[in-house]
């Protein structure tokens, strides 16, 4: 149950990835482009933390640990909420 939920949550988080690093520099969501340069570094970090993040869930799940999974669960939350707080400065 948990290698299926992880493997999921990788692959969640390698979309959600995908889509920031795509639009760092075009629109993005409501922000238009060009966008300054603060907020495309901010993406490009967040984007790189959740492809980490993406990697280490399916080792999370390939090695069925429940500690390392747990912990990218904290740390994509994390990501996503700072993600969160960096749009709405912008």
């Amino acid at each position: 149950m948990l290698t299926g939920l992880m493997l999921l949550y990788s692959v969640f988080l390698l979309i959600s990835a995908y889509y920031i690093w795509r639009h760092r520099k075009g629109p993005f969501l409501t922000a238009q482009a060009p966008l300054p340069k603060p907020y495309t570094a901010s993406l490009t970090s967040i984007s790189t933390i959740l492809i980490l993040s993406a990697i280490a869930g399916s080792i999370a799940a390939g090695m069925n640990s429940t500690p390392l999974a747990l912990s990218v669960l904290v740390v994509g939350a994390l990501t996503m909420g700072a993600l969160g707080l960096i749009i709405t400065r912008y």
